[in-house]
């Protein structure tokens, strides 16, 4: 067949193989989706180190009025001082400092 062509190796025409401008625009793309990803995993780690700074903030205060009353309680005395209005108040300062060392730890870990 006369007016037939022939493609010779890859659809391009030519030798086998990707044209060098291809294979340049294919790494650029690569590139570029490896940034992005990275841009990707350092928001989502702002977005945790964010998240777990507010809970510790958070935390910190609710621990201040905690300790606050708890220190109030203790020059308060037997007098007007329940028994269980002091456990309750160590108990709840106990746990509010164990949350806030959780919280600073998946922190540490986000670092």
């Amino acid at each position: 067949m006369a007016g037939h062509l022939r493609r010779s190796g890859s659809r391009y025409g030519g030798a086998a193989g990707p044209r060098p401008a291809v294979v340049i625009r294919n790494k650029s793309v690569r590139k570029s989706i490896r940034e992005i990803n990275a841009f990707r995993y350092s928001s989502f780690v702002d977005l945790i180190y964010f998240a777990s700074k507010t809970e510790v903030c958070k935390a910190l205060n609710k621990t201040r009025g905690l300790y606050q009353r708890w220190g109030e309680l203790q020059e308060e005395g037997t007098i007007v001082t329940s028994k269980e209005q002091l456990d309750w108040t160590n108990t709840e300062l106990r746990n509010a400092l164990r949350s806030i060392e959780w919280d600073l730890e998946d922190l540490e870990e986000t670092i």
